[in-house]
Parts: C-alpha cells; sequence; structure tokens
C-alpha cells in the first residue's frame, strides 16, 4: 500500500534562531573508573562539608539515599566493602560529617573506624534489609509531602530514574519487594509506583492509591518520568542504563535536569533539542542512532538513490523543455532529517503537531500555529536555505523495493503521476532540489525538496 501528499510554499521564508539544532553532548563527566566518576561529581557540586558513602559495588541501599543526599547538600560517594579508593578519600577529607549508607556487611566497620580516626563525625544509616535502610532514611528526612514507591529487588533502574526527581523534592524513596507495604500510608502525601504491575504488584500500588508510572522496560519507564517531572528541562544527563551506578552518583547534581537512561540500542529521539551531559563511560556515542544503520538509511543507498531519481528528474524536465536542477547537499540533509522525523514520530504530513508532546516548546510562535503546524525548518532552522521552498513526501510499506534504483523509479512514478507533485518537480523557477529516505520499522519514508537560492 501506498500513501502521497505534496505540498508548494510559495513564499520566500528566512530562517530564525531557535535554539539547538540536534541533541548535542555538551559536556562529559567520566572518571577513571565509578569511583573517580563520583569523585569528579562531586567536584562539580562546589562546596561541601558532609558527604554520603555507599558501596560501589553493591548500590541496594543506595538506592534511597539521593534524597537524603540532597537534604544533607553531599554528594555521593563511592567505597569498597573494606577499603576506600584513593579518589574518593580525597574528597572525604573535605567533609566534616560523612553518613555511611548500609550494613558493615556493605562498608565495613574498619571504614567506619578510619574515616573517625581522622576527626570525621560519621553516622551509619542502616537497616536489617535495603527497605528497612530506605525506612530509615526517610525517617531522617523527616517532613515530606511526597514518596516513591519501588521494587528494589528486581527494580533498581526504575529507582534510579526517579532519583534525581526525590533528590529535587527530598522525598524518600522507598524500597519494597512489590507486594508489602513497608510503611503506613500517611495521609497528606502524595505517593508514585514506579514500575508496572510485575514490579509494583495492583495491591500495594491500591493501598498507596499512588500514581502508576511505568513502561514496557526501564527505559520506556525512564522517558516516562523525565516527561512527568522534567518536561520543560533544556539539559538531560545520560547515564548507562545497564550498570545504573553513574546514574546513582550523579543523582543530586541531576536533580534540577534528570537523567536519561541510555543504551546502544534504546530510543534516544527523546533527547532532540536537549544539551546532554554524559556521565560515566559508554560503549557508543549518543550521537548514534542505531536505525541509522539500517541498510536504505545509509549514505551508500542515498547516494545511488539519489543519482537514479535525479537522472529520471531531469530527463523529465528535459522533455518538458525546462533546465535541469543542480543537487544541493544542503536540501538533501534536510530531506534526511524531514524523511527521518516522520519515521520516528509517526506521522505523514508536512506538519509536525507538537502541541501534545512539547518536544519543540521554546520555538512555538504564531508562524507554526504554536506548536501545531511545527514545519520541518522550525525543528531545523539552522539547515533551513532562504529561497522558494516545495516538498514533496511519499511514504510506503510492505515489501521493500530490491535496490535504491528500484526505490528511486518508485518515488518519481509516484510523483509524476500525481499534478501536485509533478507540479513541484516541472516548475519554472527552481535551481536546487534535494532527496532522501528513510526506512524504519518497514515503513519507507521519502522527502524530496526544492528551492531557488537566488
Amino acid at each position: 500500500m501506498k500513501k502521497i501528499s505534496s505540498c508548494l510554499l510559495a513564499s520566500i521564508l528566512v530562517a530564525s534562531s531557535a535554539g539547538v539544532l540536534n541533541a548535542d553532548v555538551t559536556e562529559k563527566i567520566i572518571g577513571e573508573d565509578r569511583f573517580d566518576t563520583a569523585a569528579k561529581i562531586a567536584d562539580r557540586l562546589g562546596n561541601y562539608n558532609t558527604a554520603v558513602l555507599v558501596n560501589g559495588y553493591s548500590t541496594a541501599d543506595g538506592l534511597s539515599a539521593s534524597s537524603f543526599a540532597e537534604y544533607k547538600n553531599a554528594p555521593i560517594l563511592l567505597t569498597k566493602v573494606n577499603s576506600v579508593p584513593d579518589t574518593t578519600m580525597k574528597r572525604l577529607e573535605k567533609a566534616d560529617t560523612v553518613y555511611i549508607i548500609g550494613g558493615t556487611a556493605v562498608v565495613s566497620d574498619g571504614i567506619e573506624t578510619e574515616l573517625k580516626n581522622m576527626g570525621k563525625t560519621v553516622t551509619r544509616i542502616s537497616g536489617t534489609n535495603r527497605t528497612q535502610t530506605s525506612i530509615a532514611i526517610a525517617n531522617e528526612i523527616g517532613s515530606y509531602d511526597k514518596a516513591f514507591i519501588v521494587n528494589g529487588f528486581k527494580g533498581d533502574a526504575d529507582a534510579m530514574s526517579v532519583a534525581p526527581v526525590a533528590a529535587r523534592d527530598k522525598s524518600p524513596i522507598i524500597v519494597t519487594d512489590g507486594k508489602t507495604a513497608p510503611i503506613k500510608k500517611e495521609n497528606g502525601i502524595k505517593y508514585y509506583s514506579i514500575g508496572g504491575s510485575a514490579v509494583i504488584n495492583n495491591n500495594l500500588n491500591e493501598y498507596y492509591t499512588a500514581e502508576r508510572i511505568s513502561g514496557n522496560n526501564r527505559y520506556e519507564t525512564n522517558k516516562k518520568i523525565l516527561d512527568k517531572f522534567y518536561k520543560d528541562s533544556k539539559t538531560l544527563y545520560c547515564t548507562n542504563g545497564a550498570t545504573l551506578v553513574d546514574s546513582l552518583a550523579a543523582s543530586t547534581l541531576a536533580s534540577e535536569n534528570g537523567i536519561a537512561l541510555v543504551s546502544k540500542n534504546s530510543d534516544r529521539f527523546f533527547m532532540e533539542g536537549k544539551n546532554l551531559i554524559q556521565v560515566g563511560g559508554l560503549n557508543f556515542s549518543l550521537d548514534e542512532d542505531p536505525s541509522d544503520s539500517n541498510a536504505m538509511n545509509t549514505e551508500a543507498y542515498q547516494t545511488e538513490f539519489r543519482k537514479e531519481f535525479y537522472k529520471l528528474l531531469n530527463q523529465h524536465r528535459a522533455d518538458n523543455g525546462l533546465y535541469p536542477l543542480e543537487p544541493s547537499a544542503e536540501l538533501e540533509e534536510l530531506a534526511y532529517l524531514k524523511s527521518k522525523h516522520m519515521a520516528k514520530l509517526g506521522y505523514f504530513s508536512h506538519y509536525y503537531d507538537d502541541s501534545t508532546t512539547e518536544y519543540y516548546k521554546d520555538r512555538w510562535d504564531e508562524s507554526n500555529n504554536y506548536g501545531k503546524e511545527m514545519y520541518i525548518w522550525d525543528i531545523h532552522p539552522d539547515v533551513y536555505p532562504d529561497g522558494l521552498f516545495g516538498e514533496n513526501i511519499f511514504m510506503m510499506w510492505g515489501k521493500k523495493p530490491a535496490t535504491a534504483k528500484d526505490m528511486a523509479k518508485i518515488a518519481f512514478e509516484e510523483w509524476k503521476s500525481s499534478p501536485g507533485h509533478n507540479a513541484n518537480m516541472l516548475r519554472d523557477g527552481f535551481d536546487k532540489t534535494g532527496l532522501a529516505v528513510y526506512e524504519l520499522d518497514g515503513k519507507i519514508y521519502t522527502t524530496s525538496n526544492f528551492n531557488l537560492i537566488h
């Protein structure tokens, strides 16, 4: 099945200044290991005289430490069971008071004694298990108006996603087994359960009259948390969604912006337009999009596709007594971005309705109907060229064309047979063109742009 549409805009449009073009990694906080990364995060927090110490390899007790650390204006530093790494000790030397989170099985008595011998005031906050430790931390915080219910036995990622919110609002993270309420529900407290019913069962959720925030996996849950609590944030801290320890250490630093959990194959389109701060090492670049490696989306395919299409287009123009159009790298990039944008967000139109998603809210104005009619130049103003502009779009699904040349022929014939599309291809006045195709989940989106530079 196929679906096509065409558009001709006959006005001269001037690109305006409008924020960041794409997600941009503006900073990286990466140490030699997890301990050093946490230490570097502590350095970003500035002056402090209190520190929170958790086990860097067993973060179960540390799940609930973020709100307490923010409450005490303290960094979260990492240690081993029986020894404190030099990079951690260097930061602990700045603190007069140290709170150890967890029992002696995760941070030994020897470390506590060593810190006391250094003249530090040391307090250990622990319980008989991670649930009781989280309750002890909640008691230390005292008064609060919201709390987060998590599963501390198979929902670590969910807890880490909400840790910056807990830190920002100084609200406790209550660790549960997903079935039993470890503390009594209190009036005047808004409860959130983080994770689906397989993690926090419905009975527990109903007991707290909690608002559930969940997705199909840790990355979807994380995105929903960001949508709920950090919708207007222009900056995101990004951490490894598998190891999680950097998320814990960064939770206080990221409290005003939120943390995005990422992996090589996770969907990162929601980061569009954000400033990204990478925390900890990743085995991929945040600038990479895994779907860009799909065969049809590669540069090699685009090159062959464009070459064949331009040949067909300019022969068609010659047959109609018109001069050839010159390929434009700028228009090709814009066409690729348009095709990709439609594929990623699942729409087929010359404009995107952002009134619900609010990905580009900082760019809303009267010209785009305050977000309801976001054209590609609103989304990528730095790529959009000045001049008369025409756009053809084409979408198909089902069996993929065998070759890039076949794809070019299909797009050309569809547009040629449609009066509106054909008018763009034969318009006297255009002198530049750019073409691109993008495939995702079996759907193929093609965009052809035209404009007059002079």
